[in-house]
């Protein structure tokens, strides 16, 4: 009995043993399944970020999706088309995965060229790139190229989550303006013309460069404007053109007096920013006195008065220097003609003459402003006149205004201009009351012939 009782004791105890062990086995592996239901994996299936035609994100695997979404997408906000590359980053609170793609907002097409960085991979679609993740983690940086045309505005797409939560979210680059491209300036050669000419005379004519400043080509116009003293001595030919092109600016001094004159020429084109461009232009005039010829000069001459009957007898000498600066001095004595006042004093005044001043100096004709001094008994009288002195034929002639009285040559007596280098010339009348040879009014009168 008692030894029927012991078998049946142990038997008893290897069958609770046995049952023992078959339910620890089945509960390894019930507590085994969550585990390999819920790990998340580095090699996930791509074609599930949400975008147009693809799988709405990783709850088909991973959970329920879950809104809000706390998937963040770090991103530019706009691209510039064939710009470089430019970092992104995509994070979720829990260590997870994710998948991303870059598509453009019209047509879907692949955007720009994904960079895969640490714990991330790219997988082909076709011909769009899907990037994912190669670890889990809860952030990921990765590059993005711009495309190098304007696509239209961007998307990203992308999707993740841990073993029981799953995200969506997506955010848009923006493209860049696709309003006309700024407008060229309009550009000249020269930003100001100076011309320089005498009175009646000319300057010549000035080119500036008309171009734009992206060297493209833009019609234009150009017009001159003067100051209303000067009248219309400026003008621009041609008056209009395509740049680049040569504009050809002119001056002209008809009607001008000595002095300063102001204007502009105004080029204008609509196809360029701003629309007109203004060239300022100066034009002096200068005076229309000579500079002086150095020379000597001498007369001893017989003049009439014109419409009168008075003669007169001139005699003296002097020069001028190229510098302008004049000597000269000599006498006068006028009279009347023996014929006409039969035995009567026929003197009517003497005295001296001396130059102040040369109006023009060349070698064939001399202007003079002289000072007459005409000496009476015990006084003098002041007078000023213009003494000419002509070479042009003959023996030359010499011609005194004063007075209101014009004398002329009666072609007695000579006269000469000697040009020189140094503007000496012999001086033989007397200055200032200085009298020379005959002495002052000592002379007696010619006969008239």
């Amino acid at each position: 009995m008692f030894l029927k009782g012991a078998v049946r004791a142990e038997m008893q105890g290897r069958r609770t043993g046995l049952f023992v062990a078959k339910v620890a086995a089945i509960m390894a592996a019930v507590l085994s399944v969550p585990v390999m239901m819920y790990s998340f994996d580095p090699n996930p299936p791509i074609g599930n970020t949400g975008a147009p035609g693809q799988g709405q994100g990783c709850a088909q695997c991973h959970g329920t999706l879950t809104t809000p979404s706390a998937l963040m997408i770090t991103a530019p906000t706009s691209y510039t088309p064939g710009g470089g590359a430019v970092s992104m980053t995509v994070s979720i609170p829990s260590s997870g995965g994710f998948e991303l793609v870059t598509l453009a907002q019209t047509g879907n097409a692949q955007a720009g060229t994904l960079t895969a960085g640490t714990g991330s991979q790219l997988k082909a679609l076709g011909a769009i790139q899907d990037l994912s993740d190669s670890a889990s983690n809860t952030s990921w940086t990765f590059s993005w190229t711009p495309p190098a045309t304007n696509v239209g505005n961007v998307v990203v797409y992308a999707t993740g989550g841990t073993h029981n939560v799953s995200y969506l979210s997506s955010v848009t680059i923006t493209a860049p303006s696709t309003g006309p491209p700024p407008l060229p300036t309009l550009n000249l050669s020269s930003t100001r013309l100076t011309f320089t000419a005498a009175v009646g005379g000319t300057a010549p004519s000035q080119p500036v460069m008309v171009t734009t400043s992206t060297g493209s080509m833009a019609a234009f116009s150009a017009a001159a404007t003067t100051t209303p003293t000067g009248g219309t001595w400026l003008s621009a030919s041609p008056a209009t053109g395509t740049t680049p092109a040569s504009e050809s600016i002119s001056v002209s001094t008809t009607g001008l007096a000595a002095g300063t004159y102001n204007g502009t020429v105004t080029f204008t084109s609509s196809a360029t920013s701003p629309t007109s461009v203004t060239l300022p232009v100066t034009l002096t005039v200068g005076s229309t006195t000579p500079p002086p010829t150095a020379v000597g000069f001498s007369l001893t001459v017989v003049d009439r008065q014109s419409g009168g009957s008075e003669l007169m007898l001139l005699y003296g000498s002097g020069s001028v220097s190229s510098s302008g600066t004049v000597t000269g001095s000599g006498f006068f004595t006028s009279f009347r003609s023996l014929r006409t006042v039969g035995s009567t004093t026929s003197i009517v005044a003497s005295g001296t003459w001396k130059a102040m001043s040369v109006t023009s100096s060349a070698s064939g004709k001399l202007v003079l402003d002289v000072q007459l001094t005409t000496t009476t008994t015990g006084s003098s009288t002041l007078s000023t006149g213009t003494l000419t002195i002509t070479t042009g034929s003959g023996s030359g002639a010499a011609t005194l205004a004063v007075n209101g009285s014009t004398f002329n040559s009666v072609g007695i007596g000579r006269a000469s201009i000697t040009p020189s280098s140094t503007g000496g010339g012999g001086g033989g009348g007397g200055d200032d009351g200085g009298t020379g040879t005959g002495g002052t009014g000592t002379t007696p009168p010619p006969t008239d012939n």
